[in-house]
């Protein structure tokens, strides 16, 4: 006869899966890449992999699929969409994240996923889980610029052999690592930083993506999240409310002084 388990199956929990899933990308995006690992297969030499065209549904064989002159992979570098008229924000192609808490913005495509890592920090990841693309802030409050900021993460550095990088709006100006693993951009008090991940594998999909992310980069201070400006304006009250009661506890020691005087002259 068949016997019978002596405890019940449980049912697969489904969300703690997710999550570890999550933690496992996030542990292989930790691993260092190799800044000479190649490119996976491009076969139309267009600068997008065919990766990369399979996600934004771009012909792989032809370079420029919507016969405007121009390549895809230009196209897509520089924010025009790579499959008709347009601009790339617009093409249906790709999703915006928005860091409300510093009001910077950028494009990611629309198969890939965006998870949070923490308030400063977005971790976006392509459909097959295996690269990695981060969007972090730092704090700038000398207001360096990119180049003067990296001399002090990376002393004694050859500026002169850094790239310069703008971002599609020109508001923002930063550098290219040496490696090409990462953007640093500077816009105010902050750092935007964008860096990709690969892990140990022997070809790299997503670079045109990579420079695409960072160079989307919008910093619009009309769009920081307004519980930040919410508690500098609790702060502000906290702080006019110190001053009055600041000036009611003077006003209270002018107003002690004066009967004191007063109550002086009328006993003599």
């Amino acid at each position: 006869s068949r016997r019978l388990h002596p405890f019940p199956l449980r049912r697969r929990n489904t969300a703690r899966t997710r999550t570890r899933a999550r933690k496992r990308r996030r542990r292989r995006a930790n691993v260092n890449s190799n800044p000479s690992t190649p490119n996976s297969v491009d076969s139309d030499k267009d600068s997008l992999t065919d990766a990369e065209e399979l996600i934004l549904g771009t012909n792989p064989s032809v370079a420029d699929s919507d016969s405007d002159g121009f390549l895809d992979g230009n196209e897509v570098k520089l924010g025009y969409n790579p499959k008709g008229k347009g601009k790339l924000v617009d093409s249906g192609l790709v999703s915006t994240f928005m860091n409300g808490l510093y009001g910077a913005s950028v494009l990611y495509p629309k198969g890939w996923s965006a998870s949070p890592r923490s308030s400063t920090e977005e971790l976006f990841t392509n459909p097959a889980g295996d690269e990695f693309i981060s969007f972090s802030v730092v704090e700038n409050p000398a207001r360096l610029t990119a180049k003067q900021w990296y001399v002090t993460q990376v002393p004694g550095i050859d500026v002169t052999s850094l790239n310069d990088i703008t971002s599609w709006d020109g508001k923002s100006v930063g550098i290219q690592s040496l490696d090409g693993l990462a953007y640093y951009f500077a816009n105010g008090s902050q750092i935007y930083v964008v860096s990709l991940s690969f892990g140990l594998k022997p070809t790299v999909d997503s670079r045109t993506t990579f420079e695409m992310l960072a160079r989307s980069l919008v910093v619009d201070p009309t769009k920081v999240n307004l519980n930040a400006n919410t508690n500098s304006a609790l702060n502000l009250n906290l702080n006019t409310n110190s001053a009055t009661n600041l000036n009611a506890n003077t006003n209270s020691g002018t107003n002690l002084n004066t009967n004191s005087n007063t109550n002086a002259n009328a006993n003599r």
